[in-house]
């Protein structure tokens, strides 16, 4: 699921020099291997994405949220969880 939404959401047409993308993950198991190597792959090929991972579960998601929200620099912050894969609007 996670692979599919961030594939999505650097589709999203919106100006990249504006756009920040973040994967706050505290899980606790070893899927944030996985997540930590598909978030450097897409910023490898020049996507704005940068992967957060605690190693606590302060607050659970909305602490998840909080901690991103420190280095946030948007006007705008869009919150999609795992299992939501944004649609294109035409």
């Amino acid at each position: 699921m996670l692979e599919r939404l961030i594939d999505e959401t650097v589709k999203m047409e919106y100006p990249r020099e504006l756009l920040q993308i973040q994967v706050l993950d505290d899980s606790t198991d070893d899927t944030h291997e996985f997540a930590q190597s598909l978030c450097e792959r897409y910023a490898t090929i020049g996507h704005p994405i940068e992967y957060i991972h605690r190693t606590n579960r302060n607050g659970f998601k909305a602490g998840a949220l909080q901690e991103g929200l420190k280095t946030a620099t948007g006007e705008f912050v869009a919150i999609f969880d795992a299992d939501f894969i944004p649609r294109r609007i035409s």
